[in-house]
């Protein structure tokens, strides 16, 4: 632990003494070269499993070759890195239990930890991605003006394929058939049809363009949108990110006209309706036993209900789950004594009546729960359990959920899906899915990568070189193994799925065989789906131990409901965390 806290400390000065850093202008490699001393046959390979993807490997190879020389002069340097009180401490560990095979060994190690940390805290110079490729800006840089990217226009304009022209203190950008017009120091804008010359729209600018050092700068996000582009910003990499959303579903699509001609078929339902789906849900378990016979458990058997409406939904769900949990006492005796067997059986009614009911408004990002089994465990396991403060009727109130969670606001996750409507395709789900990652992670210059990244996956199980065409039916064929024979591990899969352009269904049977040193294990997976019904099975087979077999039977209707927005008036509202931390209070808590 005293280590450990060390090396947080060590971490966070560097962090602090070099957050301003700047790549150094002339590298300089070490002899023999950073890559080789780790056994990598060029620049490229080694910066790419050391770098943090912010420099080349002639900075990062500089930054190591300064840390490993001021750490020859001063030991101390790595010893506080990792903690250690002395050199005697360190070879001690070294010869104990190899951690590194020399103190050398070690220098160099933290070196290249120091050098990462530095390219970590590097704040980059303003830069504007525009469709997954950096905008060269050669004779004038952005800047920040009012909280405001500021990027000199011609650079900007031609990147997006636009003439640019000055006239009489004015400047134009046309393309495509419209010409933009301004002035610097004006707030005005004016869209103007190129062929005729009609004023068809005049904007007001959230930031006056401005000249400087014979430049005209603009705000880069207010024009880049005039354009047509979707336009976000990564504080991280200090980078205005522009891309034609359009455009990129549509490069994303052309791989899958096969998904989306099935996707096109598929029900549409208003924005404004809501959604009935219901699950029945049953598990098989057989424990083989070739002495005393085999044992069968009826380890789940339950209802799911939801109405969903937007993001908003409701749900209610209803298992029996006492031999599921029965099984578990069984199983774990050795571990927990008899007393957990007799605390099953205490509890018998409550677990074949199990309820967990949610419901969750989006517009106020609020959740609440309600499952009396499952709080009066949390309950019963706190100081002084019996007064728990709630009765069967009670709901757990949590606030703020997505935003806490995710760091997402209630609309955020299903906007760009909303955008599409009916439109929805493959590309638009792909890109959808790269949005909602950056905006997680706040990662937005990675947005171009990440939506290609999962295409590309994507495509291993549904490209149009997956499928064969019977008709309105296409099947596509997926095989896939791996086998390591040192380890003893092994897996097979293999199955077919098909998508029925004219009625929108889909079905498909998988098999999978998975071997390693704990036993052998073949699972079965099928399911047939269409517009309001489906099942789905799945069979998990353990070579010599069970089978667990899961059958899943759904529907789903159009509700005259809506979701509730909140519980039923009268019924008791607690606050979770506030509840929660009475149980266990501050002073026992410490």
């Amino acid at each position: 632990m005293k280590r450990f806290g060390k090396k947080l400390l060590s971490l966070a000065l560097t962090a602090v003494l070099l957050c301003g850093a700047q790549p150094m202008a002339l590298a300089v490699d070490v002899d023999p070269p950073l890559y080789e001393q780790y056994g990598y046959d060029s620049p490229e390979a080694f910066i790419l499993d050391y770098g943090a993807g912010r420099w080349d490997y002639d900075t990062y190879a500089d930054h190591y070759r300064q840390h490993y020389e001021a750490i020859l002069a001063d030991p101390q340097i790595a010893l506080v890195y990792y903690g250690y009180d002395s050199l005697e401490e360190l070879d001690q560990d070294i010869a104990e239990w190899q951690a590194w095979e020399s103190r050398e060994a070690f220098y160099r190690e933290v070196a290249v930890n120091l050098a990462w940390n530095d390219e970590w805290a590097f704040v980059p110079p303003l830069s504007v991605q525009l469709d997954g490729e950096t905008v060269a800006f050669p004779d004038a840089q952005p800047e920040t003006v009012d909280n405001r990217t500021m990027v000199p226009f011609r650079a900007l304009a031609e990147a997006l394929g636009a003439q640019v022209g000055y006239a009489g203190g004015g400047v134009t950008a046309e393309k495509d058939g419209v010409r933009y017009e301004f002035a610097p120091g004006s707030d005005r804008m004016r869209i103007v049809d190129a062929q005729d010359g009609t004023v068809t729209e005049e904007v007001q600018l959230d930031v006056a363009p401005y000249e400087k050092d014979g430049r005209t700068y603009v705000p880069v996000r207010f024009f880049a949108q005039a354009f047509g582009l979707a336009v976000q910003w990564d504080e991280r990499e200090q980078a205005a990110v522009l891309y034609d959303r359009e455009a990129l579903i549509a490069e994303l699509d052309g791989r899958f006209t096969v998904v989306n001609e099935w996707l096109a078929v598929q029900p549409v339902y208003d924005g404004e309706q809501a959604l009935y789906t219901a699950a029945v849900i049953r598990v098989l378990h057989t424990a083989f036993d070739s002495i005393d016979g085999d044992e069968q458990y009826t380890l789940l058997d339950g209802t799911l209900e939801v109405v969903a409406q937007g993001q908003s939904m409701e749900m209610d769900i209803r298992l029996d789950i006492y031999a599921l949990v029965q099984m578990i006492a069984e199983q774990s005796g050795w571990l927990f004594g008899e007393e957990l067997a007799q605390r099953v059986e205490l509890m018998r009614e409550q677990l074949e009546n199990v309820r967990f009911e949610m419901i969750y408004d989006a517009d106020a990002d609020t959740l609440y729960l309600r499952c009396p089994l499952l709080f009066t465990l949390l309950a019963a396991e706190a100081p002084g359990g019996a007064d728990a403060g709630f009765t069967p009727e009670t709901w757990f109130r949590v606030e703020d959920l997505m935003e806490n969670a995710l760091g997402l606001t209630g609309g955020d996750v299903s906007d760009s899906l909303a955008a599409m409507g009916s439109g929805l395709t493959m590309g638009g789900l792909l890109l959808a899915q790269a949005e909602q990652g950056c905006e997680v992670w706040g990662n937005y210059s990675e947005l171009w990568y990440n939506a290609h990244w999962n295409a590309d996956w994507a495509a291993g199980y549904a490209a149009d070189d997956k499928f064969t065409q019977s008709g309105a039916r296409y099947t596509a064929a997926l095989e896939d193994s791996y086998e390591d024979t040192e380890w003893g591990q092994s897996y097979y899969n293999k199955g077919s799925y098909t998508l029925d352009t004219r009625s929108g269904g889909i079905t498909g049977a998988f098999e999978s065989r998975n071997t390693t040193l704990y036993g052998d294990t073949m699972a079965n997976f099928s399911f047939a789906l269409e517009a309001g019904s489906g099942q789905v099975m799945i069979s998990v087979h353990e070579k010599n131990r069970s089978v667990t077999e899961i059958t899943i039977d759904l529907t789903q209707a159009v509700s005259d409901t809506a979701p509730a927005a909140e519980p039923p008036e009268g019924d008791p509202v607690v606050d979770l965390e506030d509840w929660y931390e009475s149980l266990w209070p501050a002073e026992q808590a410490a």
